[in-house]
């Protein structure tokens, strides 16, 4: 029952204007009824730069802090009117003693927030980007995992900001790089410094950018090289099956093992490889259409496969 009559309370409340509201706390002020003005503060009056200058005039400076820090519900414009009677570091060492939530939200800047290790209100406010220079990786993690569970989307903008904080620095920014690697979100170390060699170290081959947006200033040609030189042969084979790019590096710079092995001729045909494929095998295998689609009319004429020597032409 207590809960629901405070509940109608602030609801008949939240109908009186601000002036009116203001009014009713001049009026126990002017009647010097300091015990009233308290009650009226904490059933949910809201406590303004009007009321607080009323107190100032009527003699009660001593208890405007006091009624600051009582008061459940301070309008924002309460730290403009504390930052113009104590200074702003003042007013913020107040306000983070006491611990007024509202106003450290609304009205604390960014750099003030870091100056007080304000990190949970950064993250509550967005400010990712400060809590990723601060190095606060622990609070980023929390925040991301919380954000991921709840499907919020949050965690996109966590990771964009760990993009554009890690591109900031001039060079590989190794917290941020392993704080990507711990929270798997591997597709951001495609976007930083650093990142390049982060991919190829964990054999993240496909989340390598080949083409437009290459990293670290390569070359396609050189980023391709380095995924060779870390292990990734297979998967640029596998690639090269559906891409001629891939297929065009490996041949290019004699990479032909797996081709080979698993005897893509048509491939190495293709790419004027001839002297790699087994004609022999291919003889013994009876392919002649193998053989006519490659136009290898001296093999099929000397094996008497004339049918196929003479559609050879039409392929």
């Amino acid at each position: 029952m207590k809960k629901k009559n405070e509940s109608d309370h602030l609801k008949r409340l939240a109908l009186l204007s601000g002036s009116e509201q203001d009014l009713v706390l001049y009026d126990a002020l002017h009647d010097k009824d300091l015990t009233k003005f308290f009650f009226l503060l904490k059933q949910g009056y809201t406590l303004t730069p009007f009321v607080l200058n009323v107190m100032i005039d009527y003699g009660y400076e001593n208890k405007l802090l006091k009624a600051v820090e009582f008061s459940p519900a301070v309008k924002s414009d309460v730290y403009d009117f504390l930052c113009a009677y104590l200074g702003q570091e003042k007013a913020e060492d107040f306000l983070v003693e006491k611990d007024i939530h509202s106003l450290i939200v609304e009205k604390f800047s960014v750099e003030s927030l870091v100056k007080y290790h304000l990190w949970d209100v950064l993250a509550e406010k967005g400010e990712y980007k400060a809590l990723a220079r601060a190095e606060k990786f622990d609070v980023l993690k929390e925040y991301y995992l919380k954000e991921k569970a709840g499907y919020k989307g949050g965690q996109f903008c966590i990771s964009q900001a760990l993009i554009d904080v890690g591109r900031s620095f001039n060079k590989p920014h190794r917290k941020i790089i392993d704080f990507l690697v711990d929270i798997e979100d591997f597709s951001c170390l495609a976007q930083i410094k650093g990142g390049l060699f982060k991919l190829l170290e964990l054999k993240k081959w496909e989340l390598i950018p080949v083409g437009d947006n290459m990293l670290e200033n390569k070359t396609q040609d050189e980023v391709l090289q380095l995924i060779y030189d870390y292990g990734g042969e297979q998967y640029l084979y596998e690639r090269a099956r559906s891409f001629n790019l891939y297929a065009k590096f490996l041949l290019d710079h004699g990479y032909y093992r797996l081709f080979v092995d698993n005897k893509n001729w048509g491939i190495l045909t293709n790419h004027k490889l001839d002297h790699l494929v087994d004609w022999d095998g291919i003889v013994a295998a009876k392919d002649w259409m193998f053989l006519a689609l490659y136009h290898k009319r001296k093999l099929l004429f000397k094996y008497r496969q004339f049918g196929w020597w003479l559609k050879s032409f039409t392929y």
